[in-house]
């Protein structure tokens, strides 16, 4: 809610970027093995409707039937997604709609990588819950060595956040709370008000 975060400016075309309220409603109808998924006014260029299971989520790609005007997949799943990929703002947004919450938009899981050489900037925004209900949220940021993970209450108050490089967790006040700082070091985040 407060304080600032890198965001490239070429970021186009996201109107439904932060808040599942705002992603597109989606009709599933099941068939047996077949499943058909509709959304009313159709998808951008560069978005794809798939069908999602398991830990790590494994996806397979639905095909638009023309004569049914919806997207066909087969096989058991548990959640629909829409994704967009492959775009020159290196900008992944995958929007779920699972089963267990009667297909309903979950905040979106952004995610953005730019790789230069050996290096990497990378930028994560993860949400749980639904238009319903706000569960709570984190963020990543990772370039120049570094790697932060940041996790938010239902509040939107920071619970926490961890460093990866140096396998650190801080509370909220910055207070270390597991791991072991290399000697001499200083932390670089900054809380601004």
């Amino acid at each position: 809610r407060e304080g600032t975060v890198y965001l490239p400016k070429l970021w186009i075309e996201l109107p439904f970027v932060m808040y599942p309220d705002e992603a597109p409603e989606i009709h599933v109808t099941e068939n047996g093995q077949e499943t058909d998924i509709s959304l009313p006014g159709g998808l951008p260029e560069g978005w794809h409707v798939c069908l999602a299971e398991g830990i790590p989520v494994e996806t397979r790609e639905c095909t638009w039937n023309e004569l049914k005007r919806c997207w066909t997949g087969s096989g058991t799943f548990e959640s629909v997604s829409i994704i967009r990929t492959g775009r020159k703002d290196n900008v992944t947004i995958t929007i779920n709609y699972s089963r267990d919450n009667d297909y309903l938009a979950e905040y979106p899981v952004l995610e953005y990588t730019r790789e230069n050489g050996a290096d990497v900037e990378a930028f994560n925004c993860y949400g749980w819950g639904t238009a319903r209900e706000y569960l709570g949220s984190m963020y990543a940021v990772i370039g120049n060595g570094t790697q932060y993970y940041a996790e938010y209450n239902q509040d939107h108050s920071l619970r926490c956040y961890y460093d990866l490089v140096n396998g650190t967790e801080y509370d909220a006040e910055d207070n270390l709370t597991s791991g072991t700082e290399p000697e001499g070091f200083i932390n670089p985040v900054v809380h601004r008000k």
